[in-house]
């Protein structure tokens, strides 16, 4: 039997990342028309410190692996395609993945949760309640994807996600 291989990616501005066991790469077309290819190697911080390895951490720091690359391949891509106003540094990087992750949460999870709060004086079914909750998730990330999608930045990086509009 064959050892499963796992790989993951992400669409960038003109480009692809994709991440393997030690590796990272990321290909962008550049303005004349090439494609650069950017190989290097991707650890995690869960092989200096095995604790972060157990149950519950290791998704978090897997998320977290996740953004930071994936901004630093979004940076790249963007220098690479013409867009070098749009470099951050690693400063306004963790500032953006904190900002992300605080407005994912704060649409996600307690807008939801919150507004069920009104339909749970009404009504005392809680799969209506749920169903109601999972519904109103549902509806703000479609407009959240729809609003986002008018976005020519956003367009370009669909062009490669196959997310295109």
């Amino acid at each position: 039997m064959t050892k499963k291989l796992n790989v993951g990616g992400q669409a960038v501005i003109e480009g692809v990342m994709m991440r393997g066991p030690g590796k990272i790469a990321v290909a962008v077309r550049q303005p004349n028309g090439q494609i650069l290819v950017d190989l290097k190697p991707a650890g995690t911080i869960a092989d200096k410190y095995p604790i972060l390895k157990k149950p519950m951490l290791r998704g978090v720091v897997s998320l977290f692996e996740s953004l930071a690359y994936g901004m630093k391949a979004l940076s790249f891509s963007a220098q690479v395609s013409g867009d070098d106003e749009e470099s951050l540094d690693s400063k306004d990087m963790a500032l953006t993945m904190v900002v992300s992750v605080a407005l994912a949460i704060g649409l996600f999870i307690v807008l939801p949760t919150w507004t069920m709060k009104f339909l749970h004086s009404s009504t005392s079914n809680s799969v209506i309640l749920n169903l109601a909750e999972g519904c109103l998730r549902m509806a703000i990330f479609l407009a959240y994807l729809g609003g986002i999608s008018t976005m020519p930045d956003i367009q370009r990086v669909f062009q490669y996600h196959g997310a295109r509009t």
